[in-house]
């Protein structure tokens, strides 16, 4: 009723799926405790506790799905789920978190999603989607994703409606979830050490003497400088708009070179990657290098996932040895096709946690294979083990950051220790506090010798 009370007015909800605590399904426990227990909320009493002992290799390894809808949904209708949801015990004290998705099953066909830092109190995530396709009736329902860190979450009351058709709703008069994480407060303790820091690090005193032609000081010069680098270089991935003709082109370019001082440019080893865009990678790549200072970084060698490689891999899938010469040879290939390319560093792998396929065909001397030979090809790269999901989902990422530690230290053991952990960025409404963001940091610089770039 609230929900429904908040709605704009010229909206006419129908009620899709309603139900209270008791009507979440479990699903994947995986030593997960499930029960209902009685709460003391403004208007429920009850709510689906489950207790997450330790952190998964995956987000949905503890996991309650809501019933499913039991109506056909056409194409083209607004759909809007809201649950009640707080986190009471977390792994660092600080925050819980979860995600929460509106998805067709068994396919996991997502139409929405959203997620959130929890901490003690209820509050109230929504998701506003739009059916993309018509849907049949017992095939939609919500998801919420429970296992990033040992957390007990608490979850309350499904609503989900049919708002109306796409064509008539403003989605910016639907409710909004509210972003929320540890510290963000205006007076909060770590913004003074942060201040400090950027004092410490970030800055350094500059002095200067004017010279007349004689070699006498000059009192009251007025002095100009333009910063050309900075020791922290701020850049990002280019897109593949970046040499378009005309003006959306040039706006891009000119943005690049205004603002950042680092660019990523693409090497994908698939179909619709360097096998077809070969010509327009080495393209985006000159010009990058005619953007010095700007420094360069290449993602990415191999990147160990079916869908990232060509479909011949496939076929080679049974033949080790011949499916590591195909990824050697194909470090090789770059290499002489981007040859004089003054890279700083190079991403020779990605995403070894959840992409295991190919790790299970070349095993960990193959990997380790990969960044010898792109260290002969590339002598002047720092080569890169790049990882996602370390600094994101509130910090609760200790299982990730393990797995990544681990990677780091069978390629040390085997003489090939990355240069430089890449810690992907995709941060979602579940926001890391900075407390949560040195501490992984300040890990990851105490167990390995490289260096950390985000």
């Amino acid at each position: 009723d609230e929900i429904r009370a908040n709605l704009p007015q010229e909206a006419t909800p129908q009620v899709l799926v309603e139900t209270d605590s008791r009507g979440w399904e479990q699903s994947s426990p995986n030593n997960a405790d499930y029960h209902i227990i009685a709460v003391d909320a403004d208007t429920f009493d009850t709510a689906l506790q489950v207790t997450v002992p330790q952190g998964y290799p995956n987000p949905w390894d503890v996991v309650a799905h809501s019933p499913k809808i039991d109506v056909d949904l056409p194409v083209g209708r607004v759909i809007l789920a809201t649950i009640a949801i707080r986190a009471t015990v977390t792994q660092g004290g600080e925050s819980g978190t979860a995600k929460v998705f509106l998805q067709r099953t068994p396919e996991w066909e997502g139409l929405g999603e959203t997620g959130g830092t929890l901490d003690a109190n209820w509050r109230q995530l929504h998701i506003a989607a739009v059916t993309d396709k018509a849907y049949a009736a017992g095939t939609v329902g919500l998801s919420v994703h429970l296992g990033f860190d040992r957390q007990m979450v608490e979850l309350g009351p499904i609503s989900i409606l049919d708002v109306g058709a796409a064509t008539e709703v403003d989605f910016r008069t639907l409710p909004q979830n509210l972003i929320m994480w540890p510290g963000m407060e205006p007076d909060a303790a770590w913004r003074a050490e942060a201040a400090a820091r950027i004092d410490r690090y970030r800055k350094r005193d500059l002095a200067l003497t004017v010279l007349d032609a004689a070699g006498q000081p000059v009192a009251g010069a007025e002095v100009e400088l333009t910063q050309v680098k900075r020791a922290c270089s701020i850049g990002s991935f280019t897109g593949y708009d970046l040499l378009v003709q005309g003006n959306d082109g040039a706006q891009l370019r000119d943005k690049y070179t205004r603002l950042f001082d680092r660019v990523t440019i693409p090497i994908y080893w698939a179909e619709w990657g360097w096998l077809s865009q070969e010509e327009r990678y080495v393209a985006i790549a000159n010009w990058a290098a005619e953007q010095q200072p700007m420094d360069i970084r290449g993602h990415t060698l191999i990147y160990p996932g079916w869908r990232f490689l060509p479909n011949f891999m496939r076929d080679l899938a049974d033949d080790p040895a011949a499916f590591q010469e195909a990824c050697l040879a194909q470090i090789r290939w770059v290499g002489e096709r981007l040859q004089g390319i003054p890279f700083d560093e190079i991403d020779v792998t990605n995403e070894l946690r959840q992409l295991t396929e190919v790790a299970d065909i070349v095993g960990v001397d193959g990997i380790a294979a990969w960044f010898a030979e792109a260290r002969r090809v590339f002598p002047g790269a720092k080569l890169t083990l790049n990882e996602n999901t370390i600094l994101s989902n509130g910090g609760n990422t200790e299982f990730e950051q393990t797995n990544l530690l681990k990677w780091y230290h069978l390629l040390k053991e085997r003489g090939q220790a990355p240069d430089v952990l890449g810690l992907q960025a995709h941060f979602s409404e579940a926001v890391t506090g900075a407390e949560d963001m040195w501490r992984i940091l300040d890990r990851l610089a105490a167990e390995t010798d490289a260096e950390i770039q985000i």
